[in-house]
């Protein structure tokens, strides 16, 4: 299972990256968005969901991070 390291909100906190380890020693990311289910009054849902897959490998957490500033446009209006 995936370790978390960090993650890094929208202004909004609308969506977020997640930064984490796999178990092979690998960094990785993935961009997510909160979503919430308002249909029922009674159960109202959110949390978390995935934009995509997660196809990114990097040595350092560090050099993931730097990747992530450089590729993600959201991260330029924080």
């Amino acid at each position: 299972m995936n370790e978390m390291i960090e993650h890094i909100y929208s202004v909004g906190r609308t969506r977020r990256i997640a930064i984490f380890r796999r178990p092979s020693g690998s960094f990785g990311y993935q961009e997510e968005y909160l979503f919430r289910n308002d249909y029922f009054p009674d159960e109202v849902v959110e949390g978390w969901a995935s934009l995509g897959e997660c196809a990114s490998y990097y040595d350092r957490v560090e050099t993931a991070k730097a990747d992530v500033m450089a590729s993600v446009p959201w991260l330029a209006t924080r």
